[in-house]
């Protein structure tokens, strides 16, 4: 063997030991996530594609999922590992298993971050595998535009279109719609930040945002969705907290501390209410559960904390002390509008200066939801329905244009329109409609007509004894019938039409439900 050949096997050599051996001198292996959808315990992901970890199910499914132990390293004990769960638009789970059952529709990616325990130092310094990926889809929600108008109530035996029609009148191409779908961007992170009793002291807490290009710029205020803390601490009027985006840009989410020399002039004071379920233990264990509170330039359904604090919009926590309510979204002291530029992808930072040496506190995590709707450019999809019918009942009938509803039983009907997606979804919408008895008579005969009302005819349904009688303008009886279906066509009893004008009518009828009805009117016969 020459030089230039043995060189070239020596290469060869170390090449294949680093791509053998990673960094715990372990086989080098790509983890995988296991997914198990409704109980099921056959795995939902194809093992021989290892490119498209993808899951497709409905809005009420709910998957479980934990790694593949085979793709960990060889002589890899179960009990040295933990795993850190990220879900896009959700937040941070952790546990070696989660089942994930998402509220809302839309995609999701879910990154597993595998972190090495060592047996002698349980609280860290950890080391991390590869993460492993996934992504979820959620079926589309229907919409069904066909039925906006559907009255609440029928008279018996009367038919009723429903037309493919909006309520201005234009025509639905696609009466039952679904929507297209993004993936959902942001969420929680678990970024444990304590807050130590300070005077004056700022404390940092960074998440870094890595799902999206460089292209997803924030153009306005919408674009990000809410912003989230959880956290708690003792005083809410020692606190400054301000929010930075990638570029450096920042807003002020609130200014609690009235005092000299804090981050931010100004402030609202708000003294001892506290932050979330803080148990007043300094360097003591948090408050458990979580309190989380929300801040929006769009979707607030809260004013500023320093609004709230004034009308003393307060809860109890653990302890019995006033804390901050956080069951609603709050706006910011500044508009999200001042961090239009900002791309999504990068470090955003929480600053919370604590400017009191008295009491402590801890954020637990905290995430940026943003509006995937901004970013049509990012992945999305479009579900199709592949089956659609009425439930089989007899007072249904199909046409190319309409559905018609004819009710056969009196007091409620319930109709059922199911469609089914290309995900397999099921989703029914029910239309109730109550019936009625109900009697019409015309107010206008036109012999002859080809459009209708060329006889004279009683429309009711569900009608046990029925008696017609019309008159003409001296009161002599020129037609009578006990036949509801039997109409008057304008003849005498000598078989010639009635000369045009007004004539009388009287109906004496029973329902079928004893309910007795008598009627009478004029109408008009017309040549």
């Amino acid at each position: 063997m020459n030089y230039i050949n043995m060189r070239r096997y020596f290469v060869l050599i170390i090449v294949s030991i680093i791509f053998q051996f990673n960094c715990l001198g372990q086989t080098n292996k790509v983890p995988r996530i296991k997914a198990y959808l409704n109980n099921s315990t056959i795995d939902s992901f194809n093992k021989l594609d290892t490119n498209t970890f993808k899951l497709d199910f409905c809005l009420n499914d709910s998957v479980k999922l934990d790694i593949d132990e085979n793709t960990l390293p060889n002589n890899f004990n179960i009990d040295d590992y933990k795993i850190e769960w990220k879900i896009s638009g959700v937040g941070f789970k952790q546990g070696k298993t989660i089942v994930f059952k998402p509220k809302i529709s839309g995609g999701f990616n879910i990154k597993a971050r595998i972190i090495v325990i060592d047996p002698d130092n349980q609280n860290g310094p950890y080391k991390y595998l590869d993460s492993a990926y996934c992504k979820v889809r959620i079926s589309s929600l229907p919409k069904y535009y066909a039925f906006n108008n559907v009255p609440d109530t029928l008279c018996m035996d009367k038919s009723f279109a429903i037309p493919f029609t909006k309520k201005d009148g234009t025509t639905i191409t696609d009466p039952i719609q679904l929507n297209k779908q993004s993936f959902n961007i942001g969420g929680l992170d678990k970024i444990e930040t304590p807050l130590s009793d300070g005077n004056g002291t700022d404390y940092s807490s960074e998440i870094y945002i890595d799902d999206y290009g460089m292209q997803s710029i924030i153009t306005k205020p919408q674009d990000i969705t809410q912003v989230c803390i959880s956290m708690e601490h003792s005083f809410l009027g020692d606190l400054e907290m301000m929010l930075t985006c990638p570029t450096g840009q920042s807003i002020i989410l609130f200014n609690s501390f009235k005092g000299d020399g804090g981050l931010i002039p100004g402030g609202f004071d708000g003294k001892d209410i506290s932050l979330g379920n803080d148990l007043e233990i300094d360097n003591g264990p948090q408050g458990s559960p979580q309190w989380q509170y929300c801040f929006s330039s769009n979707i607030a359904n809260f004013g500023t904390l320093g609004d709230e604090n004034l009308v003393q919009n307060y809860v109890l926590n653990s302890v019995n002390n006033s804390a901050m309510n956080p069951n609603g979204i709050y706006l910011p002291e500044q508009s999200m509008k001042n961090l239009i530029g900002c791309p999504v992808k990068g470090k955003w930072n929480i600053t919370v200066r604590d400017n009191s040496n008295g009491d402590d506190g801890y954020i637990f995590n905290w995430g940026i939801m943003f509006n995937a709707e901004s970013f049509p450019f990012l992945e999305a999809y479009q579900n199709k329905i592949v089956e659609q019918n009425w439930l089989p009942t007899k007072a249904i009938t199909e046409t190319d244009t309409n559905f018609i509803i004819t009710p056969k039983v009196l007091g409620g009907n319930a109709y059922t329109y199911r469609i089914k997606t290309d995900f397999g979804c099921i989703y029914d919408t029910i239309i109730k409609i109550g019936t009625k008895l109900c009697l019409s008579v015309p107010n206008i005969m036109v012999i002859g007509s080809k459009v209708g009302n060329d006889k004279f005819y009683v429309n009711s349904g569900d009608v046990k004894q029925f008696n017609l009688g019309i008159y003409n303008r001296w009161g002599n009886l020129i037609f009578k019938s006990s036949d509801i279906h039997e109409a008057w066509d304008g003849k005498n009893k000598h078989g010639k039409y009635e000369e045009e004008g007004t004539y009388f009518y009287v109906v004496d009828l029973i329902f079928n439900n004893g309910t007795e009805e008598k009627r009478n009117g004029y109408f008009f016969l017309k040549h």
